[in-house]
């Protein structure tokens, strides 16, 4: 019986600097850091839900993304595409924890749509596919942007446009790796959000363009201190840390003691990521979020970029 099982990784969505325009995903070798999906033909459509996480999930298909995705996609193919469709079976992995700000929602998404591209041999392109997952995780994040979904799909670090799929690679250091530390502590994306102003002054958002071009730039030019330092939040992060507990104390401390070479939160949070290279002490870094950030459902692992991002397994 053909089945087609797929992984997509985590994500930090804004990398603080690019907020919903960056997106970078991640790969870990000290613990899974995304979901799966797989997809079988089946007598009726079905959702099977297990994993580490899959106790945190309704047990109402209708209120899961996996199924969200099958039925955007079934509508997409019935009008766009001469393919019959099928019912079938999902069955969603769930390894990361949701409202984590690992793009959980994203990877659940990803790896749905892919899974069903792949299960009727690839009707939708590239760019018709992210397009339908970008509707589909707007349902979770309460308007359609492109940060986590992109990385998750195509890998890599990606900036993203905001009005459309369109999304281009960026070069990620090869010095470069990453700690992220989840806390334990849900924040639901769409709160977050709500948290964010409506308007900003003039003069952070100039601050703002400056950072995200000099790190842009700063990239391509290989000058990894200067990208480094322009890893700065003024628009999310003075609005976020609140829900973070301990989040100012930790990343001053990261920054002043353990000279990271750059910090913030990782979508919309809790999780937070810290820039490393081989000067720095890792393990001392991890074993201080363990003690100092996470609560009693929270980790911390060592990761970097995932230049691949979803794929059959």
């Amino acid at each position: 019986m053909k089945k087609i099982s797929i992984f997509a990784p985590a994500s930090i969505g804004n990398v603080s600097v690019g907020f919903d325009l960056l997106g970078l995903a991640v790969t870990s070798k000290q613990q899974d850091l995304g979901d799966v999906v797989s997809v079988e033909l089946a007598d009726e459509n079905a959702l099977h839900i297990e994993g580490d996480y899959a106790h945190v999930l309704t047990c109402e298909p209708k209120d899961n993304l996996v199924w969200t995705a099958l039925e955007k996609f079934n509508q997409y193919i019935e009008q766009n595409t001469q393919v019959t469709i099928q019912t079938v079976k999902l069955t969603l992995n769930k390894k990361l924890p949701i409202c984590s700000g690992l793009g959980s929602s994203g990877t659940s998404v990803v790896a749905s749509c892919m899974a069903l591209n792949d299960f009727y041999n690839k009707p939708l392109s590239e760019l018709d596919l992210l397009e339908l997952m970008g509707q589909c995780e707007a349902g979770a994040s309460g308007s359609v942007h492109y940060d986590n979904i992109a990385p998750t799909y195509l890998g890599g670090l990606r900036l993203c446009d905001s009005a459309c799929s369109k999304t281009s690679v960026l070069p990620w250091p090869k010095e470069w790796s990453l700690i992220l530390a989840y806390s334990g502590v849900d924040v639901p994306t769409a709160q977050a959000r709500q948290a964010l102003p409506d308007t900003y002054p003039r003069s952070i958002v100039i601050q703002q363009m400056q950072y995200l071009a000099h790190f842009v730039d700063a990239l391509h030019q290989n000058e990894l201190a200067r990208a480094a330092c322009n890893v700065q939040d003024l628009i999310a992060e003075p609005y976020r840390s609140p829900f973070l507990p301990y989040f100012d104390e930790v990343t001053r401390t990261l920054q002043n003691k353990y000279k990271v070479l750059a910090s913030g939160i990782s979508g919309s949070g809790p999780t937070i990521f810290a820039i490393v290279d081989d000067s720095i002490d890792k393990e001392a870094v991890k074993e201080y979020l363990e003690k100092e950030y996470c609560q009693d459902n929270g980790f911390v692992v060592l990761a970097n970029c995932d230049h691949q991002g979803a794929r059959q397994i």
